[in-house]
């Protein structure tokens, strides 16, 4: 045989075999697909359907449509149905996409059609041909594991309506065979959206997760999130007044993990600055930890309530919650006997009179058998505790504030006093409501502090130091 026929035969079946793989690696990832989209097809007035599956040798493609479907009776014009369609191209490996690293397939999506009560929405992609151009590439391992990332490009419109700006959006995630762990970052640069006075500015916003699956439904791991700042502008009544929020560089962190049955949570909340209207806090921290937690019991409830939820949507939405109401129930039940607990563990806030800082406590003892009508039996199992001390000042300001609003109501409706007299009154009502605070011990004052410590335990009531008797009722 000749050097070059051999060569030629040795050519022929490399393609043969990467043919014949591909083929084969094509039927693994179709049904790969079918089954991602098994537990999720229904979900309430939320669905999933595989379309159009064509399967062809070196590579093949599906559409998925997502179906919502609205509430009956909302305002004019709203449709009762929304369909995202989304079109895949299912590239086969073992080289999928011609010269890569080997791989089950790589999968190219994009949005192809939206429909507003089954019709096409028609010039949408003119409107916004960003969307049209965004695609998200999922590489799939042989093991099932897969790499995924979308960039959805910046745009901006403008309008009868309103101006939009978007920075546009990056995902990148990992995640593990069969759900088993999720990993990945998302960004979004920006947001500022003008509409009929309003204004929404939104900074950088960036967010990162590692997520390991504990048990069905239950991840845990630790999840990142940060904002640059945040202001919302809008008008208040007819006299041209306006109402503003803003919040500057913002950090939460999450972090879980799974111990025998028990699952416990810890976040952590961080703002430089909280702004309302012309007022300034900040920074503000606050630490927040859940412990305790039945993990099976919520596993379980989190199938139930999938479960329900693939029933048909049928009925209003109070409807459907008092059709899960048992459920809810059932879950208290059993979280309340596994003994949870919810600590407050740092309040921190530095406002323009002062600050505040506080901790807080509320736990239940987990003895079987109590009901939760039983308002004299429950409350033997709960213990809670509150600590909070702020500068006198800040407590003045407060009050002050509530005060003279009352004052100047009840002047303007009554005319018993005027304009003049709020603040003489208000001087006299304030001192008189800090002693009362004092003389009754809601609060004691050391240095130039108020403070106030609160306790349940056993049933008993504690108010700084002294106990009271607490009413069950009937």
């Amino acid at each position: 045989m000749k050097k070059s026929t051999l060569t030629g035969l040795i050519i022929l079946l490399c393609v043969l075999a990467w043919a014949g793989g591909s083929y084969v690696l094509g039927g693994q990832m179709r049904n790969l697909y079918r089954s991602s989209l098994e537990g999720v097809d229904t979900w309430g007035i939320f669905s999933l359907a595989a379309d159009d599956y064509r399967r062809g040798l070196l590579s093949s493609q599906a559409r998925t449509l997502v179906d919502l479907s609205l509430p009956r009776g909302e305002a004019e014009g709203v449709p009762e149905n929304v369909q995202l369609i989304f079109a895949h191209k299912f590239h086969h490996g073992p080289l999928p996409g011609g010269f890569s690293l080997p791989a089950l397939a790589e999968v190219e999506t994009r949005l192809a059609e939206v429909r507003l009560d089954g019709v096409e929405a028609q010039g949408f992609f003119e409107h916004f041909p960003e969307l049209e151009a965004a695609v998200a590439v999922t590489r799939v391992a042989f093991d099932g594991s897969a790499r995924s990332r979308l960039h959805i490009p910046p745009l901006e419109r403008h309008d009868s309506e309103g101006v939009l700006k978007w920075q546009g959006l990056k995902i990148e995630a990992v995640t593990e065979p069969a759900g088993q762990a999720l990993k990945g970052t998302v960004e979004m640069p920006g947001l500022e959206f003008l509409a009929e006075g309003s204004r929404i500015e939104l900074g950088g916003m960036r967010g990162e997760f590692d997520l390991t699956e504990a048990l069905p439904w239950i991840y845990v791991g630790r999840s990142k999130m940060s904002l640059d700042g945040l202001k919302m502008e809008f008008p208040d009544g007819e006299d041209g007044g306006r109402r503003s929020f803003e919040v500057k560089a913002g950090k939460v962190t999450l972090d879980s993990r799974h111990e025998g049955d028990r699952l416990h949570y810890h976040e952590s909340l961080e703002f430089a600055r909280l702004g309302v209207d012309d007022e300034f806090f900040g920074p503000l921290s606050v630490e927040i930890a859940l412990r305790n937690l039945d993990s099976r019991a919520l596993s379980d409830f989190m199938g139930q309530f999938q479960s329900a939820g693939r029933e048909p949507a049928e009925g209003d939405p109070e409807t459907r919650l008092i059709r899960l109401l048992p459920l809810y129930g059932e879950l208290a039940m059993k979280l309340l006997a596994g003994g949870p607990e919810l600590r407050i563990e740092r309040l921190h806030l530095v406002a323009p009179n002062g600050e505040v800082n506080g901790a807080g406590r509320l736990g239940f003892t987990g003895e079987p058998g109590f009901f939760l009508g039983d308002f004299a039996a429950l409350l033997q199992q709960v213990e809670a505790a509150v600590e909070l001390a702020a500068h006198e000042r800040l407590v003045r300001s407060v009050l002050a504030e509530t005060m003279r609003a009352e004052l100047q109501a009840q002047a303007a409706a009554r005319a018993e006093y005027g304009a003049e007299e709020i603040e003489p009154l208000l001087a006299e009502s304030l001192e008189s409501e800090i002693d009362n605070l004092l003389e009754r011990n809601f609060v004691v004052r050391e240095g130039d502090k108020l403070k106030t410590a609160a306790s349940l335990k056993n049933g008993v009531f504690t108010l700084n130091g002294v106990a009271l008797p607490i009413s069950g009722g009937e």
